[in-house]
């Protein structure tokens, strides 16, 4: 029995890294689990946030490896990142989570129709309008904020605004996003340590377990290319909807 507990954690986390590692949403996974075995909301957040570390090492040695990561726009989707990331951090106590994760159902699936429709969304890069972009980046920064906040389901919403609105490939968009990420990660995690909202043992054991997953997932995505993995995007999308929506 002693052992169920750090195996069922490193179970989930490998589980939910290679979503996170593909099309995201690993998150609406592992958080209730870490809720289900006994931690408090906010340090299911932090504690799965600090497995993450593991999650964007993996996916990121990945992805380079292969020549998928572009590091221009991995920097400035950095940039926007850390900005986002500080102020979810702080206010991630403050907002109203039912609310928020409601609206963010309701914009998945608004968006899912088109996706579905338009066969090169996410399959092959398109050049975005200068409206597209602008929107693109108020999308992007809204989807790091939330994700800084409540973390759950918002890999699936920034991969979103990056496919939809400046029209990267799955997995070009999905490479990039993953440095960003990790910055953030870095960053929000410094804030729930400095506030006692880790738990350490079980992070540890999500670092190792996200880090095995991520690399698979990453592997699995270059090998399957944009056209599956786009449509594990749109069930995932489906099942993040209707799990921030009803659950």
């Amino acid at each position: 029995m002693e052992l169920l507990i750090p195996f069922t954690i490193f179970i989930v986390g490998f589980l939910a890294s290679i979503l996170n590692a593909t099309v995201g949403g690993g998150g609406l996974f592992a958080i209730p689990s870490l809720m289900f075995i006994g931690l408090p909301p906010h340090m299911a957040i932090a504690t799965e946030r600090f497995g993450n570390i593991g999650t964007t090492v993996g996916g990121i040695w990945r992805y380079y490896k292969s020549g998928n990561l572009r590091p221009k726009l991995a920097f400035a989707l950095t940039i926007i990142a850390l900005i986002a990331g500080y102020i979810g951090a702080n206010i991630v106590i403050a907002l109203p989570a039912e609310t928020v994760r409601q609206s963010i159902s309701f914009i998945l699936l608004a968006f899912l129709p088109i996706i579905i429709l338009k066969k090169n969304v996410g399959v092959i890069e398109t050049k975005p309008s200068r409206a597209m972009l602008g929107f693109g980046g108020v999308a992007y920064f809204l989807s790091v904020l939330y994700g800084a906040t409540f973390a759950a389901g918002a890999g699936t919403l920034i991969l979103y605004s990056l496919i939809f609105f400046f029209g990267y490939p799955i997995i070009v968009a999905k490479s990039a996003s993953m440095v960003a990420w990790f910055f953030q990660i870095l960053l929000t995690v410094a804030i729930f340590l400095s506030q006692d909202l880790v738990h350490l043992y079980y992070g540890a054991i999500l670092i190792v377990a996200n880090f095995i997953g991520a690399y698979v997932g990453a592997s699995m995505a270059i090998k399957k290319g944009n056209a599956w993995i786009k449509w594990l995007f749109v069930v995932v999308v489906f099942i993040s909807a209707v799990k921030l929506l009803f659950f």
